[in-house]
């Protein structure tokens, strides 16, 4: 049987590394069509326990986890080869949703996932009214996850491309061209979307809101069709863990404090060897000691100054002197530089050199040796939502340099596709760290009011975001951004507006004072 038409295996138990599920308990309304069986397989797969509409069922089981989780499911797009008729899944049951949703808000908390097949972008050849009728369900869903996300409810969408298990069929000839328009060139497997499903439906995916995670080989990267150049033609992850790293040593930068130290745990708790850069070699030393001793991998530090002219070739040279050849690599060092009168080109450009040029300099070395080695690497920079949305002022070149990042990655992931090599970006907002610690507490809350979920994310959920994207479980994604953010940056809503009168000024006074 071609693997990539296959279905999962029967229920089996989790994977040992992935993430914890929110709920074991996941409800999928009822439906007897390819897309509703292969989302309940996939879910089955995970050691969950599948359940039909949004009650939990009956009987004992049933009453002992009512549903923490409830993922809709429609495959519809006539695009990709959906069945007509009674193949293809019918429009969203809104009411099972919002019941489910309620359900969720009053137990305090949840995970709602959509599995589409509808996309962004205007489909040729597609009546339109089908495709504004799909359309329509997506910018549903997503006005439901803004008022959600505040009361634990984190619901986010998992964009289905061409994929047969799920009933999607196309002539032979229509497949190969399709497949040529993708930076992954094999349709998706059952294994993609399990993984998908394991992070959006996990704990660790509490401040996700209202993300897409684009299932769809990269086909949203408007790929040139042209030569023999391209893609890659890897298949979907093979092993018994697609979540393990054992085997595989990654470079972690930014590694002594925040966001970059839970990466290095996280990643060494999955089995990889870690090699640590940062500037202050006495936390670096102390946390890879730790790490040796709680997860018995091997882990060196490497003192850093990333802002420095050349001191990405120069880290990469003693890292692989020290501990060995890299085969990934984490980028989570930065700086978030405030833009002034007094600014001047050296601090400019210092910050440039830290979180951009520094990256350049560790991603195109390693990806080049990787290509010519045969080693299918991976690359996760740390970017920030600043690179998509402008929220405060005087960030224009921290901002920049983050934009930066994020399309340097995209680009490069197109670039170094064809050898199997993966790079995607994950988009933090506010983090929970010493920097957000000493914030202006008025600011703080004034920054709460345009964030639906209400709170900022902590290090563990980035690091949970970024091991998704690092192991073999993402195989299928590559040029993407993905956003950790409680829906500030992915939905974007507009204010919830108040009287003036309610809130103080910037000086402390009533607003009309």
């Amino acid at each position: 049987m071609n693997t990539l038409h296959r279905t999962l295996p029967g229920p089996s138990a989790a994977s040992p590394g992935a993430p914890e599920p929110y709920s074991r308990t996941v409800a999928v309304p009822p439906g007897d069509t390819p897309g509703h069986r292969g989302v309940r397989e996939a879910l089955r797969s995970l050691g969950l326990r599948v359940v039909t509409g949004g009650t939990g069922g009956t009987g004992p089981q049933a009453r002992e986890e009512p549903p923490g989780a409830h993922c809709a499911v429609r495959i519809a797009s006539p695009w990709f080869g959906a069945p007509p008729g009674g193949g293809a899944d019918g429009p969203l049951d809104r009411a099972a949703v919002l019941a489910a949703a309620e359900r969720m808000c009053a137990a305090g908390g949840g995970r709602l996932v959509l599995v589409t097949d509808a996309g962004r972008w205007p489909a040729l050849g597609v009546d339109p009214e089908t495709a504004a009728d799909q359309a329509a369900d997506l910018h549903w869903w997503n006005e439901l996850a803004a008022r959600v996300a505040g009361r634990g409810v984190a619901a986010n969408t998992v964009r289905i491309g061409y994929a047969p298990f799920l009933g999607h069929r196309l002539p032979a000839g229509r497949e190969a061209d399709l497949l040529r328009c993708q930076a992954v060139r094999r349709p998706v497997a059952p294994e993609d979307l399990a993984g998908a499903l394991s992070m959006l439906l996990s704990r660790a995916a509490g401040n996700i809101v209202g993300e897409t995670v684009p299932l769809d080989g990269g086909l949203e990267r408007v790929v040139v069709p042209f030569g023999g150049t391209g893609g890659s033609r890897h298949g979907p992850p093979a092993g018994s863990d697609p979540w393990s790293l054992r085997g595989r040593r990654f470079l972690i930068t930014g590694a002594s404090s925040g966001i970059g130290a839970a990466c290095a745990r996280e990643l060494a708790r999955l089995g990889a060897d870690t090699v640590l850069a940062a500037r202050r070699a006495d936390r670096l030393a102390e946390l890879a000691a730790r790490l040796e001793d709680t997860t018995g991998r091997s882990a060196h530090a490497v003192p850093a100054d990333l802002a420095e002219p050349g001191a990405g070739e120069a880290l990469l040279r003693e890292a692989e002197r020290v501990a060995g050849p890299v085969d990934g690599l984490v980028h989570a060092a930065g700086a978030l530089g405030l833009d002034g009168p007094g600014t001047g080109r050296a601090a400019r450009e210092r910050l440039y050199r830290l979180n951009l040029f520094s990256l350049v300099e560790l991603a195109e070395e390693l990806t080049a040796g990787w290509a010519r080695s045969g080693v299918r690497g991976v690359i996760v920079p740390i970017g920030s939502i600043s690179a998509q949305i402008t929220p405060v002022p005087h960030v224009q070149n921290y901002g920049a340099g983050k934009a930066a990042v994020s399309w340097f990655s995209s680009h490069l992931a197109m670039t170094a596709a064809r050898h199997g090599i993966r790079v995607n970006t994950v988009l933090p907002a506010g983090v929970t760290t010493p920097m957000k610690e000493a914030a202006d507490p008025a600011f703080v809350e004034a920054s709460m009011r345009r964030v639906p979920s209400g709170r900022f994310s902590t290090v563990e959920e980035v690091a949970a975001l970024v091991s998704y994207l690092a192991a073999p479980v993402s195989d299928y994604l590559t040029g993407t951004q993905l956003r950790i953010c409680g829906g500030v940056g992915t939905l974007r809503p507009l204010p919830e507006l108040v009287s003036l009168h309610d809130h103080p000024g910037g000086d402390g006074r009533k607003a009309d004072e």
